[in-house]
């Protein structure tokens, strides 16, 4: 009785032709047997738009047994194959290819047409081969430069796949033939069919049917530009669209840096095999066997030059290079750059794009899916100068780097010409370790000793890369080294004595050093770095270094201020004075990781809690959970259990002993340290909970139990998971006698997020389980990103209970100053605290640029934590940023220029307040003016990106 009415619901829907039982179908899709001219006869009954069309067909037709002249017109012929043993595959009225992993096939109806349905029939197996296509993907288009997707249908893999895109394989048979039919119902010209294979394909013909009824038009193209399209057509496409305004390196000779050194690509060609304008010639995109293309291996920094031999306006730099990582080390590089050179000695950075982190939201990083398949990306790097030479660097820290084609893009004449700015001079590194500055101007702290912090690039080649080396720093007499335990030599530099220590660096980490400098608050001068890998110093740097103060900073007593990810067990002997220093930076919390601790440390580690509760800071202490201790992590019991066997992810459901131990460990942890906040860093149970539907023991809780999804199984399993750990914190608290008010949070559990994780959901957690919401914000400066996410939130909630992870450089290094303006927007729209990820990621400037912003918002802290989102904030420029928080009347306002405007420009802000008050300027700490009701007040926008205003008279007192 099934099979009947799902044959009758078939053919209703598709009620234009007559009706031949298929072997598989959905509503939009049916797979037909094909023995005679009438089974096909049944399927495309109705008139065929395609006939005598032509047809463009990507690769060119390679199957030696079915190719000749005609494969161009021979789908759309109207003619099958004559044979009577269904052998498509002998049959020269067939098109075939052989060895390509995917196929396109375009058809131009001459015109625009009503269309049905789309009708393919393909050749299902040889001699009991299946070489059923893959996937089919129908896509219509009125002009043939945009396709609209209008069907797609792939075999099915899993048992949970969607019936209404996937079918289950078809029955072996010696040669089999079938008829795929694809249902569109929309008006368009060109049809499209993208076939992926199983090496080989074979069809001996394409009918589009007319549709008998309405069809819809199409939807319009979509606005913007895609970072990347799934098939290589058209990514190859893409890229002659991006440089049709003109290739201005084409056929031009390239050198490199180090050479090309890939066995299976490398011949006397590379130096144009990436400016010839051709691609490779494997559909599968596996360019490293491809003599066309340029690689290199165990090279982990490449760079290559091209000459315009004149100066040119260049639009930007288009790079392809292979990734999708189909073997371990055949993935995207980590970053590419571009530089630009007036004299092709002293290149400078221009453009810089790198691949993204978790969470990171800069929008110079990529997107891009590795699936263990091979493909090739076209990477933009926008220029917008005139220059003559142009270099590009690109750096994998995995050593194989691979391209077929390169392109420098010819821009418009009114681009200004290149003019080079010192703090973006690039030394080109070929060999060796470089040690640099992040600043044009190092910054070393006169007031206070900080850790200083330095870029690593390490170009040395194969399993040399990454291992141990050494820094070389020497100091003038004016740096005082603070870290004990390094004795320093002698060395000159143009007749003046230097001190030189030599710091070592490991897994890429500099050992950590504090310096102090001796000189007044912004006095300069000279120190050099060397990289020592082994054979001496190498790649020497001349650097002036600036002498810098940090103010000490107001302490705020209910806003929260810390840096997590840091660990007080390391840094209260490392770090001069190190409580004092984390006051006068305004921090009010310090973090500790006991997880770490061996029972001999406890004691000494609990003394130092305690001094620093008696100092006046609260503690924090840091968990992942994972589902076991990381000991028990390789535990088969852990994993989900897949067709009664272990998988590779833990299984959101796993409550077993291992479980158990991990939450006790919770308990001794908050037991030793009594918190007053725990933060969790769940990042573990992704994979687990996506393959849950496939897991025994899932599938089993979840039959027991009442859940209306598998997300709200998901997230009943993140409820349980939260109970659990909470519970075994306050056994053991009150087990040891401890009465203690534990505040939880848990990264990148937030309203807007649905299940972080897969399985945690901020509605079910808040407030019972979870106090505050703890975005994470690694966005390299993008201000504007940390307001958004921070006011998405908000608005979500009845509190400002949100404390975000932000990061100094997790993921690309900013200004410094922005981390001023990340921390104004943080409050600005509803946070009620901060803290960091990590502390490696800072020196002294972006300490400096976080207590000037601490020292900002502490004295109208009480808005923040009890205020609510101001409504009715104007401006009369609309490039300005209004943002803030009211709190009886009173407000606090941040006025944010992201959009350039000169510092000089001037604009008027409205606040609704309700009687006359003062408006203090709270980075001068100065009365700027007094509004009253309807009026505004005046502001010049000056350097400073984020400034922060207060209107109020109760916290005035507080300001000066």
């Amino acid at each position: 009785m099934k099979r009947f009415t799902m044959t009758v619901l078939f053919c209703l829907t598709v009620g234009a032709f007559a009706c031949s039982e298929p072997i598989r179908s959905d509503a939009k899709w049916s797979i037909h047997t094909q023995t005679t001219a009438e089974d096909w006869a049944a399927v495309t009954a109705g008139e065929n738009v395609a006939l005598g069309s032509a047809a463009t067909l990507r690769p060119a037709p390679d199957y030696a047994p079915t190719h000749d002249d005609g494969d161009a017109v021979q789908l759309v012929d109207g003619k099958l194959s004559t044979r009577p043993d269904s052998n498509l595959f002998q049959d020269k009225a067939s098109v075939g290819w052989a060895y390509q992993s995917c196929a396109r096939i375009v058809i131009d109806l001459g015109k625009s047409q009503s269309i049905g349905r789309v009708v393919a029939r393909f050749q299902t197996s040889i001699n009991n081969n299946d070489v059923t296509p893959k996937n089919l993907n129908l896509a219509l288009s009125n002009d043939g430069d945009y396709f609209s997707p209008v069907r797609s249908l792939a075999e099915k893999v899993h048992d949970q796949d969607n019936p209404a895109l996937t079918f289950a394989p078809l029955p072996p048979s010696r040669a089999g033939v079938h008829a795929f039919v694809l249902e569109a119902g929309y008006q368009a010209r060109y049809v499209r069919l993208d076939v992926v294979t199983k090496q080989h394909f074979i069809c001996d013909e394409i009918a589009v049917i007319a549709a008998a009824g309405q069809v819809q038009a199409l939807p319009p193209a979509p606005e913007g530009t895609r970072e990347y399209f799934d098939n290589l057509f058209d990514r190859r496409d893409q890229y002659q669209k991006l440089i049709a305004p003109g290739n201005l390196i084409a056929g031009k000779e390239l050198q490199y840096a180090p050479q090309p050194n890939y066995g299976l690509t490398t011949d006397g060609k590379d130096t144009r095999d990436l400016t010839d304008g051709r691609f490779g010639e494997r559909t599968d995109e596996r360019i490293w066997f491809e003599k066309g293309a340029v690689c290199w291996q165990h090279s982990p920094l490449v760079t290559l030059f091209a000459d315009l031999e004149s100066v040119q306006p260049v639009k930007e730099v288009v790079v392809r290079l292979l990734g999708g990582g189909e073997q371990g080390s055949l993935r995207f590089p980590d970053e590419i750059r571009v530089l630009l050179s007036n004299d092709g000695k002293d290149y400078y950075l221009v453009s810089d794009r790198h691949r993204r982190g978790l969470d990171d939201l800069s929008p110079k990083a990529w997107d891009l899916p590795e699936e263990n398949l091979a493909w090739v990306h076209n990477f933009r790097l926008p220029v917008g100068h005139k220059a003559r030479y142009v270099a590009l660097q690109i750096e994998y820290q995995k050593q194989f780097i691979c391209s077929d084609e390169l392109a420098v893009v010819k821009g418009t004449d009114n681009l200004p010409v290149f003019t080079p700015s010192e703090e973006k001079r690039v030394v080109i590194v070929t060999r060796g370790v470089a040690f640099s500055s992040l600043h044009p101007q190092h910054p070393i702290c006169a007031n206070m000793p900080l850790r200083t912090k330095l870029s690593l690039l390490d170009a040395r080649p194969g399993k040399e890369n990454g291992t141990a080396c050494k820094v070389l720093v020497d100091f003038p007499d004016t740096v005082r080294f603070v870290t004990e335990g390094f004795t320093p030599e002698t060395v000159v530099h143009e007749g003046r004595s230097f001190n030189r220590y030599s710091i070592p660096c490991n897994r890429g980490k500099v050992e950590e050093f504090m310096l102090q400098s001796l000189l007044p608050p912004g006095k300069t001068d000279t120190m050099y770095l060397y990289g020592d890998s082994g054979n001496g110093p190498e790649n020497e740097r001349k650097v002036t270094y600036q002498s810098i103060e940090i103010p000490q900073a107001r302490q705020p007593k209910r806003l929260h201020i810390s840096l997590a990810w840091s660990n007080i067990e390391f840094l209260y002997d490392q770090w001069p004075n190190y409580l004092e220093a984390m006051e006068h930076l305004g921090f009010n919390c310090v973090a500790c990781f006991p997880r770490y601790w061996k029972e001999a440390d406890v004691a000494k580690n609990q003394s130092i809690l305690q001094a620093a509760r008696e100092a006046g800071f609260q503690i924090i202490v840091n968990e992942s959970p994972a589902g076991a201790l990381s000991s028990d992590r390789q535990q088969e019991e852990t994993k989900s259990v897949i067709n009664g066997k272990p998988g590779e992810h833990v299984c959101p459901s796993y409550r077993g002993q291992c479980y158990q131990r991990e939450h006790e460990s919770f308990g001794q942890h908050a037991a030793w340290c009594r918190p007053d906040y725990l933060f969790y860093d769940i990042e573990a149970f992704w994979s687990g909970s996506q393959e849950a539907p496939r897991c025994d023991r899932c599938k089993e809780r979840y039959a027991a139990g009442n859940f209306k999804d598998w997300d709200d199984f998901r997230a009943a399993m993140g409820i349980a998971m939260h109970k659990d750990m909470k519970g075994a914190i306050e056994k053991a608290l009150a087990d040891a006698g401890i009465k203690q008010k534990v505040i939880y949070g848990s990264y990148r559990t937030q309203p807007i997020t649905p299940l972080n994780d897969g399985l945690f959901q901020w509605r079910t957690l808040y407030p019972d389980l979870l106090q505050i919401a703890m975005p994470s914000l690694y966005v390299a400066g993008n201000q504007i990103a940390v307001a958004n996410n921070i006011s998405q939130n908000r608005a979500l909630m009845q509190t400002n209970d949100i404390v975000p992870w932000l990061s100094p450089g997790t993921y690309g290094e900013y200004e410094p100053v922005r981390t001023r303006d990340m921390i104004l927007e943080s409050f600005a729209n509803g946070a009620r605290g901060i803290t960091y990820y990590y502390y490696r990621n800072f020196d002294p400037l972006h300490f400096k640029y976080h207590a000037e912003a601490v020292d900002i918002v502490t004295p109208i802290e009480d808005l923040f934590v009890d205020g609510k989102p101001a409504e009715g904030l104007k401006c009369d420029n609309d490039k300005v940023k209004l943002c803030g928080m009211t709190l009886a009347g009173e407000f606090a306002v941040l006025v944010s220029n992201y959009s350039n405007l000169p510092p000089e420009t001037k604009v008027k802000v409205t606040v609704p307040v309700t009687t006359a008050s003062p408006v203090w300027d709270l980075h001068s700490r100065k009365q700027i003016a007094t509004v009253k009701p309807g009026q505004s007040f005046e502001v010049t926008l000056g350097n400073i990106a984020a400034h922060l205003f207060y209107v109020g008279n109760k916290f005035a007192g507080r300001i000066p």
